[in-house]
């Protein structure tokens, strides 16, 4: 059985700081989190601003309630659902 902590950690690994690259579709992004996915999770427009002030609590919510959860992903082999959590949340990114 997957456990969230770990597949999140094998994302934040990948997704780290601010960053806000113009070659980049996902725009302003921490810990892999794009402006348009943090104001959908607060219901409110967000900025670039908020989104470099996210904290990683936050952040790991935003993983495990708009990603892990619905996926329902946790009763699968952990490598399997941690790749599935990582190019779920890399393809939202680049949809944003």
């Amino acid at each position: 059985m997957a456990e969230f902590d770990i597949a999140v950690n094998y994302v934040l690994s990948n997704e780290g700081a601010f960053v806000d690259n113009p070659l980049d579709s996902g725009s302003a992004t921490k810990f892999g989190i794009t402006i348009d996915m943090l104001s959908k999770w607060r219901h409110k427009t967000c900025t670039k601003q908020d989104v470099m002030n996210l904290a990683l609590t936050e952040a790991r919510l935003i993983y495990e309630s708009l990603f892990w959860e619905p996926l329902r992903i946790s009763g699968l082999n952990q490598s399997i659902a941690t790749a599935i959590l990582d190019t779920e949340i890399g393809r939202a990114s680049c949809r944003e």
